[in-house]
C-alpha cells in the first residue's frame, strides 16, 4: 500500500514539479499545483472523467480518478475517487482511510460540489 502518491497527488511546489515522468502532450488539461492546503499536489484541470488518467504514467493504474470541482475551486480537477465501487480491497466500509492511505494522512472522502465523491483536505 502506498504511503505517498505518485504522478496524480504527489507533493511539490510549483507545477514545473508534476508529472515529470508522463509525456506533456498527453494530459488533457492546464497542470496545477494546488497549494491552497497546508501542502501542493499535483493535478489538472479537466472536463470530463476521461480526461483523468489518460496519459502513461499519470496515475497509478488501480486507483480512479473523477474530473470534480472540490469546493470554491474556480476549475474543475482531476481527484482520486472515494465512490464505493472505486475503493481498493479491504477499504469497502473505509472511505476515509482510503483517501488517508493513497493521498494523505488525514484526507477524508468529501462530496464535491458536483456530488462526486473525492479524497480531499
Amino acid at each position: 500500500m502506498p504511503t505517498e502518491p505518485t504522478a496524480a497527488g504527489q507533493l511539490c511546489e510549483a507545477p514545473t514539479e508534476c508529472y515529470t515522468g508522463v509525456d506533456p502532450g498527453e494530459l488533457r488539461g492546464e497542470v496545477l499545483c494546488v497549494s491552497e492546503f497546508q501542502y501542493g499536489y499535483c493535478t489538472h484541470e479537466c472536463v470530463i472523467d476521461a480526461d483523468c488518467c489518460a496519459a502513461a504514467g499519470e496515475c497509478e493504474a488501480e486507483l480512479a480518478h473523477v474530473c470534480a470541482r472540490p469546493d470554491d475551486a474556480e476549475t474543475r480537477r482531476c481527484l482520486l475517487s472515494c465512490h464505493a465501487e472505486d475503493l481498493a480491497d479491504g477499504y469497502e466500509d473505509d472511505a476515509d482511510g482510503y483517501c488517508g492511505d493513497f493521498m494523505f494522512r488525514g484526507w477524508t472522502c468529501v462530496s464535491s460540489d458536483e456530488g462526486d465523491a473525492v479524497c480531499a483536505p
